[in-house]
């Protein structure tokens, strides 16, 4: 079954769809896992984006049945698989330098609060 339209996919609406799809794992909380997943089922991206592909007139009636083709074709490539899995790693290292630096600027604050004790004592 060719469904209408899959061949004019742009390189703008793929990599909106790839950042809209990392972002909504993000705010799951689902990198690591998503990750791990990717890299499992590199080898059947293909054969998963048909399956996509063949579902999408059912699940149309819930999802956009266009974003749901979209997402199929750009699953199909390997190398868009690789982008999608290159995004969530971007991600998940930008989150672990965030969550560093917030330790950091917590065991900061703890320390000058214990300094200006310090101080406080020695005054009085």
């Amino acid at each position: 079954m060719v469904l209408s339209g899959l061949q004019d996919l742009k390189p703008e609406r793929r990599d909106e769809i790839l950042l809209a799809i990392a972002k909504k794992v993000e705010k799951y909380n689902l990198i690591t896992p998503a990750i791990l997943f990717l890299q499992m089922s590199k080898p059947l991206s293909f054969v998963g984006s048909q399956a996509v592909l063949f579902s999408a007139p059912i699940a149309g009636a819930f999802i956009d049945e266009r974003l749901i083709e979209d997402f199929g074709q750009i699953m199909a490539d390997r190398e868009n698989v690789e982008r999608l899995l290159t995004l969530l790693e971007d991600r998940e290292e930008i989150r672990a330098k965030q969550e560093k630096l917030e330790k950091d600027q917590n065991k900061l604050e703890k320390a000058r609060t214990k300094l200006e004790k310090g101080h406080k004592k020695i005054d009085n």
